[in-house]
């Protein structure tokens, strides 16, 4: 039996990755699970492992700083880590440590899996050639980086301008050239209409279909996944854009005819805009992934390319102030719609004309009905958080693939909102605290009644009213008072002068402000220094 210790300073971690699979069918005797770098030394020291799976963020020693010492006390212990898409860098370090191999997190049984049958057979086999299986091993190690470092630098973190294509192969592993560049993104749609999941080992079949056909063709391919998709960016000559265009049809219909079990979903290939530098293939990637949202439009199982569209509308365009009005005049019982028909009305009214044009907006305008509904819901004092997250939400749009799914989705997500903001008492007293959080967020800006009434999606004269009623104050007043109560706040730091203050509190006028201040206070700035000073 290989015996093997799993380390994660996260106790779930460790008891998920020990349950999900049967251990001593792969031949592997889990003997420890630890929850810190330095009880892993102690157990690595006193047990002498075959195989050590760490986190490699970890307070404390960490998982880089555990391989290094490892190797110190314990010279045949090998190692594979487990990261997020985020420890990238962390993840570059480990391969020059010689790590076997990736488990990513969330970690799945599949990948878990397969890679014991693979470390069994071709490094723990005690064959004539071990040497060359582990070289085999770290070589798809190396693969696993690249691919976590397009991931984060596609769609987490992408550079600035200045990153030079030699920094970025330098640091990446990537062998790209001056030329083209260009992404796709391969979308399933489970045909059932069930929760949308996915084997790992079909998207392992549609990875290496576009490895193998489309590497010939390029200066260097990278293929990573992204939830029910997979990504590919390419690298070529512009000599071969036709080839590269042609191919990427090829193993569309190679991925839809030839992985097994595939039938099950509808199949739609976005290809991203040509560019002609690495720093721009963010942008081809998100032109990609406007051409895979199309198919709410356009439909599935089809090849979308959305070259020639026109520039994307302004967001007071796409979503104007009318339609969040409606949202907030649905949560707070003041429309006479039920949650279908007020999003109907608002789909009714969306400028469908555009869609003829650039169908990938279809996504922003839902993406902003998500955003208005969440900022009312906030300003009512509610969070759908513990129930559908907005990140939750928007993923759950990138799932969609018909417009009837998406209405659908937002009517029952706009339904939801209005069950919570019924539960929900005082739903003036919540207008107001929005209004006060603003003034207290922005008091020394040029704020008008004007921006306020904007905050809450109502008119300046009934927010006027609304203010008079529930402070008993109107708004420049209250602004006034929460401005110079600001400044008392300075006043009493002598490093402060009564300029500075005035202008930090909304007042450019020196003396407008001295006049105002000892109005209010009975004193002026300076006399209230002394005072307190």
């Amino acid at each position: 039996m290989i015996k093997t210790i799993i380390v994660d300073d996260e106790v779930w971690v460790c008891k998920l990755i020990c349950n999900i699979v049967d251990w001593e069918s792969y031949g592997y005797e889990v003997t420890r699970q630890v929850y810190s770098g330095t009880e892993a030394l102690e157990a690595i020291a006193a047990e002498k492992p075959d195989l050590v799976f760490t986190d490699i963020r970890m307070p404390g020693i960490d998982g880089l700083s555990l391989i290094r010492e490892a190797e110190r006390i314990s010279p045949g212990t090998k190692f594979v880590i487990i990261s997020g898409y985020s420890d990238f860098e962390y993840a570059k370090t480990a391969i020059d440590l010689n790590v076997l191999g990736y488990l990513l997190k969330p970690v799945e049984p599949e990948d878990l899996s397969a890679l014991l049958v693979r470390l069994k057979d071709s490094v723990f086999g005690n064959t004539a050639e071990e040497s060359s299986s582990l070289h085999e091993e770290l070589k798809k190690s190396k693969r696993q980086f690249r691919e976590q470092f397009m991931y984060n630098f596609l769609m987490v973190n992408p550079q600035p301008s200045y990153f030079s294509l030699e920094q970025f192969n330098r640091e990446s592993g990537f062998s790209y050239r001056d030329g083209c560049f260009q992404v796709f993104q391969m979308m399933l749609d489970e045909k059932s209409g069930t929760a949308p999941t996915a084997s790992p080992v079909i998207f392992q079949g549609i990875m290496d279909h576009w490895y193998r056909l489309l590497k010939p063709c390029c200066f260097d391919v990278c293929v990573v996944r992204a939830n029910l998709s997979a990504v590919c960016a390419a690298n070529f000559s512009p000599e071969s854009e036709d080839l590269i265009r042609v191919t990427a049809e090829e193993i569309f219909h190679q991925c839809r005819n030839y992985i097994p079990d595939i039938s099950r979903y509808s199949v739609t290939l976005g290809a991203g805009s040509i560019v002609r530098s690495f720093t721009e293939l963010p942008a081809s990637f998100h032109s990609a992934q406007d051409a895979v949202r199309a198919r709410m439009i356009l439909g599935t199982d089809r090849i979308i390319s959305l070259g020639g569209q026109t520039p994307s509308p302004e967001i007071h365009e796409l979503f104007p102030p009318s339609y969040k009005n409606l949202i907030l005049r649905y949560l707070n019982h003041t429309c006479e719609y039920s949650a279908r028909e007020a999003t109907a009305y608002i789909f009714e009214k969306f400028d469908k004309n555009k869609l003829t044009d650039n169908p990938g907006i279809l996504f922003r305008f839902a993406l902003e009905f998500i955003n208005s509904l969440y900022a009312a819901l906030a300003g009512c004092g509610i969070s759908l958080a513990g129930m559908q997250p907005q990140e939750a939400a928007k993923q759950k749009i990138e799932s969609l693939n018909s417009v009837g799914q998406l209405k659908q989705y937002l009517a029952e997500l706009l339904e939801l909102g209005r069950k919570m903001c019924d539960s929900q008492k005082n739903k003036t007293v919540s207008t107001i605290e929005i209004l006060r959080n603003y003034i207290e967020e922005h008091f020394s800006e040029d704020i008008s009644l004007s921006d306020l009434a904007a905050q809450v999606y109502l008119n300046p004269k009934y927010v006027s009213e609304l203010f008079k009623k529930e402070t008993g104050v109107n708004f420049s007043d209250y602004l006034s008072a929460v401005r110079i109560g600001k400044a008392k706040d300075y006043l009493v730091d002598p490093r402060c002068r009564v300029s500075e203050i005035a202008s930090r509190v909304g007042y450019s006028d020196i003396k407008y402000f001295s006049k105002l201040f000892k109005k209010i206070v009975g004193v002026t700035p300076s006399e209230f220094r002394k005072l307190h000073c």
